[in-house]
């Protein structure tokens, strides 16, 4: 993934760009290696495509995750004297950052034996991000599993009005005034940077994907946009197609609350 690559070699040598504007290329890079004994919290199932064996050295001490951007990456750590036990992959890098502990600290290697850390004060922010890019995939691609991420998501970002509540995307894709939403924090800066000055009376906030969806059963808006700007893709659901997502999701939480005996 040379962006990613790329990217990461200008902040290992310069510090540029800063770790906030790589955490996006990080996070959907789909080639991670990672530890043996993490990858049992990344995976649904015991198995992976690859298993490397890198010497016979302990990877997972002092709260440091040492990560690897291919197979290539940790070879060549290997080649130059580096023993790390045990490797699988490749990964989705949303699978992989979702599910880092709150001390851990990341370092991470580059085939050209350079290596970025990320501080443990950062890992919010990505696992944040990893989860909002979870969503993002499941919106775009197959859907099956979008109803039983949409339960456990964390309120989605959203431009408030002092006034009129949660910000709509007038004229937006065909519809009148979809309501907007942001599946990561980054998405939400880009269309707050692209502001003028008229809507300097916005204000950033954020709500419950259930709260999203009944404001379209109100009637106050005709759509939910997510993503307007990017970075992550655009999403445009129109009315009902919302509504059914609504349906759905108010079924699956049903359900939780009230599981059928077997």
């Amino acid at each position: 993934m040379p962006t990613l690559l790329a990217a990461l070699e200008r902040y290992a040598r310069s510090s540029e760009p800063t770790p906030e504007s790589v955490l996006r290329q990080l996070v959907e890079h789909a080639g991670w290696f990672v530890p043996v004994g993490f990858a049992p919290t990344v995976l649904q199932g015991p198995t992976l495509e690859h298993v490397c064996q890198w010497g016979d050295g302990d990877n997972l001490r002092d709260h440091r995750l040492r990560l690897y951007t291919s197979a290539e990456a940790g070879a060549a750590a290997l080649a130059a004297g580096v023993s790390m036990g045990a490797y699988g992959g490749p990964l989705r890098g949303d699978l992989v950052f979702a599910n880092l502990r709150d001390e851990v600290e990341l370092d991470i290697n580059l085939p050209i034996a350079s290596h970025v850390y990320i501080r443990s004060v950062l890992v919010d922010s990505i696992r944040r991000l990893a989860r909002g890019i979870t969503l993002e995939h499941a919106f775009v691609g197959n859907r099956g599993n979008l109803i039983e991420l949409l339960q456990t998501a964390e309120a989605f970002d959203v431009l408030v009005h002092p006034e009129h509540g949660i910000a709509t995307a007038n004229g937006a894709g065909g519809l009148t005034n979809p309501v907007m939403a942001f599946t990561a924090r980054d998405c939400l800066m880009m269309l707050v940077k692209s502001m003028d000055t008229h809507a300097s009376e916005l204000h950033t906030g954020s709500a419950p994907v259930l709260t999203l969806l009944e404001n379209l059963e109100k009637g106050e808006c005709d759509g939910l946009l997510l993503n307007p700007l990017g970075p992550g893709p655009t999403t445009l659901l129109d009315r009902d197609a919302a509504l059914a997502l609504l349906a759905d999701l108010r079924k699956a939480n049903r359900e939780a609350c009230h599981p059928t005996d077997s």
